[in-house]
Formats: C-alpha cells, sequence, structure tokens
C-alpha cells in the first residue's frame, strides 16, 4: 500500500482565498472585518540619491527649508556708495547661504543694500607627479574652483557698518571668506581746517632761542670730553701697574737663574 507523499497530503486541505489583499495576521484578530495590507516600506537604498548633495532625499527638497524667506530690501534715499562686501568659497551650496544671511541681516539693521551680484570665478588647476624620475609622465591633474559674490551697501554710518559686519563674522559658516571694502566720505574743507589745528599747535609751543641750543651743545660737548680724558687717566694707570708688574716678575725670574748657577 503507497502512502501519500506530503505534497499530495496538504493538497486536500484546501486553503481559502482572499479577494483582496489581507495581512498574514489577520486570522489572529478578534473581529472578523479584513484589515487592509499596510502600505509597502521604503527603504533608503530604494531612493535614489541626488547627485549634486549625495544625499537620499533630493536637494530641492531640502533647500526650501534650509533657505531664506524672499525680504524686499530698503531703497538707498541719497544713493551714497559707502561699503562693498566680497565673499568667496570653494562650495557654491555654503556661499549663497551666507549671501542671504548677510542681506536678510542688514535688511534687519535698516541697511539698504543690493542683491548678491555673481562675479567671475576663478578656475585653478594643478598638476601633481605619481611617480618621480623615470616615471614622471605619470601626472595627475586637479582643479579648484572659486566663486565669488558681492554685496554693495548704500546711505549708512560707519557704527552699523562695523556692526553688521560684526555680526557675520560671529555667525559666518565655515569656508567662507568675507573682505569687505568700506568708503569714508568727510566734509568739504577738511584739509584747510587741519592744516589750521596744525598751525595752531606750533603757535602754542614755546620758542626756543637760538643762543640757548648753542649752549646747550656747547655743555654737551664738554661733559663728554671731561669723561674721555677720566676714561684716558684711568687707561694710563692700567697700563702703567701691567709695564710695573712685568719688571718684577722679570727680575724675580733672573735671580732665580743666577741662583741655581
Amino acid at each position: 500500500m503507497a502512502f501519500p507523499t506530503a505534497c499530495s497530503a496538504l493538497a486536500v486541505f484546501a486553503r481559502p482565498t482572499v479577494s483582496n489583499a489581507v495581512a498574514s495576521s489577520s486570522r489572529y484578530l478578534s473581529t472578523s472585518v479584513p484589515r487592509p495590507a499596510s502600505a509597502p516600506v521604503t527603504t533608503t537604498a530604494d531612493i535614489p540619491e541626488d547627485a549634486e548633495s549625495a544625499l537620499p532625499v533630493p536637494f530641492s527638497k531640502i533647500n526650501k527649508y534650509l533657505s531664506f524667506p524672499p525680504v524686499k530690501l530698503h531703497k538707498p534715499i541719497h544713493g551714497v556708495h559707502v561699503a562693498t562686501l566680497h565673499l568667496q568659497s570653494y562650495q557654491t551650496y555654503n556661499l549663497d547661504l551666507t549671501t542671504q544671511f548677510a542681506v536678510h541681516s542688514a535688511h534687519s539693521l535698516n541697511i539698504p543694500t543690493t542683491l548678491p551680484a555673481f562675479l567671475p570665478s576663478e578656475k585653478s588647476l594643478y598638476t601633481v607627479l605619481k611617480s618621480p624620475f623615470v616615471k614622471k609622465k605619470a601626472q595627475e591633474n586637479f582643479e579648484r574652483k572659486t566663486f565669488k559674490r558681492a554685496i554693495k551697501v548704500y546711505d549708512s554710518s560707519k557704527d552699523s557698518i562695523d556692526l553688521w559686519l560684526r555680526y557675520l563674522r560671529q555667525n559666518g559658516l565655515p569656508g567662507v571668506g568675507m573682505k569687505a571694502y568700506i568708503h569714508e566720505y568727510v566734509e568739504q574743507g577738511f584739509g584747510k581746517k587741519e592744516q589750521e589745528q596744525l598751525q595752531t599747535q606750533q603757535d602754542q609751543t614755546p620758542n626756543i632761542s637760538e643762543k640757548k641750543i648753542q649752549d646747550a651743545a656747547q655743555d654737551l660737548v664738554k661733559a663728554l670730553s671731561e669723561e674721555g680724558s677720566e676714561s684716558s687717566g684711568q687707561i694710563k694707570a692700567v697700563s702703567d701697574k701691567q709695564d710695573a708688574n712685568s719688571k718684577e716678575t722679570v727680575e724675580k725670574a733672573v735671580q732665580e737663574k743666577l741662583e741655581k748657577a
């Protein structure tokens, strides 16, 4: 008698089919209402990485949360160019974020500025040897791009610009260089006023006569000559003492030789 195989024995018990997709754990629920299947879980491996930011989420979706809201700039009243802020970096994202931060901070301080201008970028090329001497032709090339921005400032005092630049320096992003060109304006006739102040200072100083100057020069010459004579006398006394000592030593040596003989 042939026994049925495991497959044929399990085939006898027909498995009920469900019309819609139901989770496998629904049979353990107390309710008879079928539970709909959950949404498929997507992992980071399934999401394509963004080539620009190397992140699992596209850069365009992140940028709207990390960027600043649009701002309405203050219009310059007099149009006096006060300063120019230059920013440069090797990464465009940090540079653009810093320029937006600079414009918004100037707007908060009521400083009229322009929108950041895109200056031409610089490209630096470097060639490095992979192996020296015989394999000198094995070289590797690198390039580095420097991106630049510029912001112009109008109708602001020196104190407000110093406060703005100090705030940017304290809260700036790493990898972004800043350089500010500040223009100072003075009122008309500034040079004439400076000359008058110098003239008054010269008039206030006491007038020294030529005779007093000559007397002071003679006193100085006498003092120097006295010091020179004293030093020369000391040198002569030292030399005489040395000569006397040398004579005594010679006489002692001669007497010793005579006694031995």
